[in-house]
């Protein structure tokens, strides 16, 4: 093979440049690499030999398979879902970019040994993109790494636009620079002619846009890597593997690969060796060999990372249960996190009304200035009249269980939600014993990525939250108390604990919600989420592949792969069932089995409900129905049937579904098996309660109130009426007042009332005008507490059963 670089100086190399040599003319694609020295357009160039016979077949062979190697990434990665899961999207692209490079390297010919300006370009695209995925990869890592409990998704546009614009950019800019010419390595890339006379070659501009850079980019993610390990072992020790150790095996190999392409590549053209000599032709041919090993290698360590033996032997067993019992990064750190919050909780209940029962605890009240700081408020907006008032913050430091882990842990406004749980009939020592056993994690697949935890008796429910959320609740907290108050029946969720959790590396919000579905005699069959909107509120069945949460075990398995039996469900046998949560189109119009006077009461509660969202400026709630059909019931000596008592606690008063404006799928998808029955219906006393074979029992709860209407919703309606053309009125995302109006009319009369009877029942008081947040301070509190506490407990924790 002959391949040119400038002349460096005129010696004995230059006589030398006459002499062609014909060894290894053509690779094994029948691609000429020699051409004659007479056709050679540029005298100034000399000619590099071939390092030894047979180069070009060997390095057209690893080409081949490098290039195998990448299609098998993608193929594995396409064909197993599971691995699909475990894996990011970032490695489809690092493949497709690794086969395009091996590709090139393969088809391109070179006739002469002049200018080669159609194949250059695309070698600089496909290599260099190739390298900066990776780099989006591993920062990805650091990324789940410094924030477990925010969703990553949202980067993914974010990575292909920054890959694409530097790989672009620096590609014309390359382009502008220097033209194309056969490389030392046998292929096509820039080459410049007017810094020859100081290196000897026209390579050395790829030192500046290529290797350089690539070398500077393996460090940087390296020491993501380093930070994101530092904070793992910290967690779970040395001894403990995650997915880091494969993202460390990719991250070393490649770059000790560029290393040895680069060094040579240096020691070549600052003339530290001869040219055609015997240590330059070496150095040439470990730089053409590792460039040519790329595909090779990235496939071993692929089918190390998936250990491909135990996940082919997986895929064709059609049983994907085992693969998904690994650590992952993320999940690491959020434990660590729920350990501190679990234990924060309990000492704040505990404090909550200044009594310190810990002498290790050092609580302290917070200044508004530090806690306005934190929340994006700054104190002259509490004047203006942003924030109703300025919140009680509680604040703990709080030790973990290695040495080294220490937590800030701060707890918002103990006392009001120290009465609210108070009012839910919550004691002080039932909620801290629930925070004490052990806690089940399940992923929000909703827009925004909240992350739920449930506690042991699956009673409390923890959910991070936004910090607009956050805000939010602290600011209809006294409102939304005074609500609880009138209205101690009410079906909105309660809310029982806002906290903040501060370590090291990173700050997380979450709040507490309680559990409606949170009864073992009860199993839910049927879930919906009503909104009252038509648009995009359908819910078919997964396809196969997807990971999803049985509804019976709540443990993960893949839909249609999974022959492992769950030892819940109710079938003995029988293997995972998909927890499907139907929403509006799913729903019909179908409605509850009510007498006049039951449906009467219900209604007027849900009714009271959305007035005081629509008073907050509240939007995109929704109304949570479970059924369960299972006969769990007891018959009667008349052949009825009556429905047991639920075993649950008192906590109970509450429909508590706990979720953000865009999570109620995840959420509901990940939801205790065990459901809850319809409360707040007060039975008439010394009334025994009876029901038809077919009744069901139903669960009941408005969810999602902290959303209120802003500027960033008014776009996104804006968004998707104009720009996405959907339905105006049929969208969700409406202001506060036709969403309650069409909440009304769409879900609570249809439910309860049915659609013809609830448009005559419907109370047609609303009045015109525009969604104007309310001013608060301005509103009353003193709202009269004194109720008999002992019925309300008879009474909220009754169970109803109704007919569909």
């Amino acid at each position: 093979m002959v391949a040119s670089v400038p002349d460096s100086s005129q010696n004995a190399l230059t006589a030398r440049a006459s002499v062609v040599r014909a060894i290894d003319s053509t690779n094994l694609l029948g691609r000429q690499l020699l051409s004659s020295a007479s056709n050679s357009t540029n005298e100034g160039f000399v000619q590099l030999e071939n390092e030894f016979i047979g180069v070009v077949a060997i390095s057209t062979s690893v080409n081949v398979l490098s290039l195998l190697g990448f299609a098998f990434i993608l193929i594995t990665y396409l064909l197993f879902p599971p691995v699909r899961k475990q894996h990011s999207s970032l490695l489809v692209w690092v493949a497709l970019m690794g086969m395009l490079f091996h590709c090139t390297v393969l088809a391109q010919i070179s006739t002469t040994i002049g200018a080669c300006c159609t194949t250059a370009p695309l070698i600089q695209l496909a290599l260099l993109a190739h390298e900066l995925y990776f780099f989006a990869l591993a920062f990805h890592f650091y990324f789940t790494t410094k924030s477990p409990f925010r969703s990553s998704r949202w980067l993914n546009l974010i990575y292909h636009v920054v890959v694409w614009t530097i790989s672009i950019v620096v590609t014309v800019v390359g382009w502008q620079l220097a033209s194309g010419r056969v490389s030392s390595y046998g292929y096509c890339w820039y080459a410049t002619e007017d810094d020859g006379d100081n290196n000897g070659n026209g390579e050395f501009i790829l030192l500046e846009i290529f290797f350089i850079p690539v070398c500077a980019g393996y460090c940087v993610s390296i020491g993501c890597y380093i930070l994101a390990t530092k904070r793992i072992r910290l967690t779970m020790g040395t001894k403990t593997r995650t997915n880091l150790d494969s993202m460390r095996s990719f991250l070393f190999c490649s770059f000790s690969l560029w290393i040895f392409v680069t060094i040579p590549f240096m020691l070549r053209h600052r003339n530290t060796v001869t040219l055609n000599s015997s240590w330059e032709k070496a150095l040439r041919f470990v730089g053409r060999l590792a460039i040519a090993f790329l595909g090779t290698g990235s496939a071993i360590l692929w089918m190390k990372s998936v250990s491909i033996l135990r996940t082919f032997r997986l895929w064709r067993q059609q049983n994907w249960d085992d693969y998904f019992k690994v650590y992952d990064a993320s999940w690491v750190l959020r434990r660590e996190i729920l350990y501190f919050a679990t234990k924060g909780i309990q000492l704040g209940a505990s404090n909550a009304k200044g009594t310190l029962e810990n002498e290790h605890t050092n609580p302290n009240v917070e200044s508004i200035f530090s806690f306005t700081q934190r929340s994006g408020i700054f104190p002259w907006q509490l004047r203006l009249g942003a924030v109703s008032q300025s919140p009680n913050v509680l604040s703990f430091d709080l030790d973990g269980t290695t040495s080294g882990q220490k937590a800030i842990f701060r707890d918002f406004e103990p006392e009001i939600f120290h009465e609210i749980r108070r009012m839910a009939g919550i004691s002080r020592e039932s909620y801290v014993q629930s925070f004490m056993g052990s806690t089940r994690e399940r992923f929000s697949e909703g827009k925004s990525g909240s992350f739920l935890y449930y506690t042991g008796d699956q009673t409390f429910i923890l959910k991070t939250c936004t910090p607009a959320e956050q805000k939010y609740l602290l600011y209809i907290l006294p409102q939304y108390m005074a609500h609880l108050r009138r209205n101690p029946n009410s079906y909105l969720c309660r809310y029982v604990g806002c906290h903040e959790l501060v370590t090291d590396h990173h700050s997380v919000l979450f709040i507490v919600l309680t559990n409606i579905l949170n009864n073992p005699s009860v199993n839910i069959d049927e879930l919906y989420d009503l909104k009252g909107a038509w648009v995009g509120r359908h819910r078919g069945d997964s396809p196969c592949g997807t990971q999803r949460v049985c509804k019976f075990c709540g443990h993960d398995f893949v839909v249609g792969m999974s022959e492992e039996a769950c030892s819940q469900n109710p079938n003995v046998g029988f293997g995972h069932t998909e927890f499907v949560v139907g929403k509006d189109l799913n729903w019909s119009c179908r409605r509850l089995g009510l007498s006049t006077d039951v449906a009467d009461q219900l209604g007027s509660q849900l009714y009271a409900d959305t007035e005081f969202l629509q008073r907050i400026n509240s939007m995109d709630y929704s109304l949570v129905i479970g059924l369960s059909r299972q006969k769990l019931f007891s018959t009667s000596s008349g052949g009825e049937t009556v429905l047991s008592r639920s075993g649950g606690p008192l906590v109970k008063s509450n429909f508590v579904v706990g979720g953000s404006s865009s999570d109620e799928v995840g959420y509901m998808e990940s939801i205790s098996p065990y459901g809850a029955s319809l409360l707040g219906i007060r039975p008439a006393r010394g009334t025994t309660l009876t029901f038809s074979a077919d009744a069901c029992v139903v669960n009941m709860g408005i969810i999602d109130i902290l959303t209120p209407w802003s500027i960033k919703k008014s776009f996104e309606r804006w968004v998707r009426v104009r720009l996405q053309c959907r339905d105006a009125k049929g969208i969700s995302c409406m202001k506060p007042i036709p969403y309650a109006d069409r909440f009304r009319r769409n879900v609570i009369d249809t439910v309860i009332f049915g659609r013809h009877l609830g448009s005559k029942r419907r109370q047609m008081n609303k009045q015109p005008g525009e969604s104007i947040m309310v001013d608060f301070t301005s509103m009353s509190m003193d709202v009269n507490f004194s109720m008999d506490l002992a019925n309300l407990s008879v009474d909220t924790t009754s169970n109803i059963s109704m007919e569909i």
